[in-house]
């Protein structure tokens, strides 16, 4: 299948009409000083994991207020309407680690983080001490109340996230704390460093908007951290790797223990694991886990699991070699306006990026990613979309990999967008069609039929032709019932700055 449709803005709007397809772009909004905020802490080990999850908030009356970053240190949320405007916006100074709702106000919870010198901290030598919540009034923006949720005492690493109920609503937060104070790690020390969690803690808001703390007990611990999430009844599923043993636990809001349980799994530990987690939203009584890892006699393997704490089991996919039979048991569609023929050799290229969970669908999606670093930028570089899907019983029901290519230097970005709606998976991503030319590509998979129904580049005349962008930043988008609001972002600090100064304008397009 290898659609040629093109859609092309330049009018206030467009409607392309193609099978009975209908597709609707409107004009952007004037550029915005700011970006949504991308925060990998306690998301998963996995920087490629969806990282704009926790940080945007879906409205019940429409719109979404979203964690954002002003740049300059600041940080803060911006709260846009369906069309992606600006209706107000709050700074703060910090860095923001997650968006929530609390009754007629938003939160965003942000930390202290600063740049240590020692170039042997964990993560990029980021460090800090303390969680503040600073409340919104969602209507008028403005702030109700600035909160200490959390103050270590010390600069280290703390990685927290908001878990969220399905509708936004705020249950809790996850904090945990790391060990990566100290100097000369070798790589594996480090690695152990960052992932163990000598403290972890769960923290509510009480009606007085008062922080209350519960500290979490678990042999996990001492092992790798992989993720968090909510689970029914605002039970913290919390998942580790343990003494070949891949641990998952239920603790209910009182932080005690409600169940376990274990599956064996032998890990290389002196090699990144990478992780995604979620949870069913309809029926959240399953934890889900995607890991990629090395196993202690084979190179990268992939497997995905299932924790069902309600029927106390555990089933998955199985551990799938990374080889090049795998590789080749994936479809490829391609799109022939795209600057084709980059080739990846195996799927041992590829990062986790997003893990779908619908009523009868379980959908990992991955994307080929390189990085080659120098004291001032980064050049990326980007191949193929991998999308596998299975059924509920962990049926293999499909492989398909999406044609594209392209490189860029900062910021990084380039993630995959992707939700599930009325039987439908949409994706949205940037793609290279030309030199210095990236468009971004849409794509819409039909979860009955398995097939790729579209497939097209969206040519956008706002697309500046410089490699920095503005570029879609495609896991910031906010999906809407009719459409997805699209953010586009760019650096505009300079080529050969090595300070960022990123702005972004929003852009819809109707399913």
């Amino acid at each position: 299948m290898k659609p040629s449709t093109k859609l092309l803005l330049g009018l206030p709007a467009l409607l392309l009409i193609n099978s009975g397809y209908a597709q609707k772009i409107l004009k952007p909004f004037p550029k915005n000083e700011w970006h949504v905020e991308r925060s990998n802490e306690a998301s998963g080990n996995s920087y490629t994991s969806s990282a704009f999850r926790k940080n945007i908030n879906y409205l019940p009356n429409g719109g979404a207020v979203a964690a954002v970053d002003f740049n300059k240190g600041e940080c803060g949320a911006a709260r846009i309407d369906e069309k992606g405007k600006t209706l107000w916006e709050y700074k703060v100074k910090g860095e923001a680690v997650g968006i929530s709702r609390m009754k007629d106000n938003s939160i965003v919870f942000y930390s202290n983080k600063e740049i240590g010198n020692n170039l042997f901290r964990a993560n990029n030598r980021v460090i800090s001490s303390t969680v503040r919540a600073a409340i919104i009034n969602t209507e008028s923006g403005k702030l109700v109340k600035d909160i200490l949720m959390y103050d270590n005492g010390e600069r280290i690493k703390i990685e927290s996230k908001p878990l969220n109920k399905p509708d936004g609503s705020f249950a809790t937060l996850f904090v945990r704390v790391t060990d990566t104070d100290g100097d000369g790690y070798t790589i594996k020390k480090l690695i152990e460093k960052t992932l163990a969690s000598p403290k972890i803690l769960i923290i509510g808001i009480d009606n007085n908007i008062n922080p209350k703390a519960t500290e979490i007990k678990s042999p996990g611990q001492q092992g790798f951290f992989v993720g968090a999430e909510l689970g029914t009844n605002d039970d913290l599923y919390l998942s580790t790797i343990l003494d070949d043993q891949l641990l998952a636990e239920q603790f209910n809001s009182s932080g005690k223990l409600v169940n376990k349980l274990t599956v064996p799994l032998a890990v290389r530990t002196s090699r990144n694991i990478a992780s995604l987690t979620s949870v069913d939203p309809k029926n959240p009584t399953s934890l889900f886990l995607a890991l990629d890892y090395n196993t202690k006699d084979k190179d990268v393997v992939h497997q995905v699991f299932e924790f069902n704490f309600k029927d106390k089991k555990v089933s998955g996919t199985g551990e799938q070699d990374l080889n090049k039979a795998y590789t080749n048991s994936f479809e490829e569609v391609e799109i022939k306006e795209l600057r084709n023929g980059y080739k990846s050799s195996n799927m041992e290229e590829y990062q986790l990026s997003n893990l779908l969970i619908n009523d009868d669908r379980i959908i990992i999606i991955k994307g080929y990613q390189s990085a080659l670093s120098t004291d001032r930028s980064t050049h990326y570089q980007n191949g193929k979309v991998a999308i596998e899907i299975f059924d509920r019983n962990w049926k293999r029901l499909k492989g398909i990999t999406l044609d594209r290519r392209f490189e860029l230097y900062d910021p990084e970005c380039r993630s995959i967008g992707a939700t599930i709606n009325n039987g439908k998976l949409y994706t949205i991503f940037p793609g290279f069609s030309g030199l210095a030319r990236i468009e971004t590509l849409f794509a819409q998979l039909d979860l009955s039929s398995l097939a790729v129904d579209k497939f097209v580049v969206l040519d956008n005349p706002y697309t500046h032709s410089s490699t920095r962008g503005p570029v879609v930043e495609s896991d910031a988008s906010i999906w809407l019932k009719d459409g997805v609001l699209m953010e586009n972002c760019g650096d505009e600090s300079g080529f050969f700055s090595a300070k960022r100064n990123v702005s972004s304008f929003w852009q819809k397009i109707e399913y």
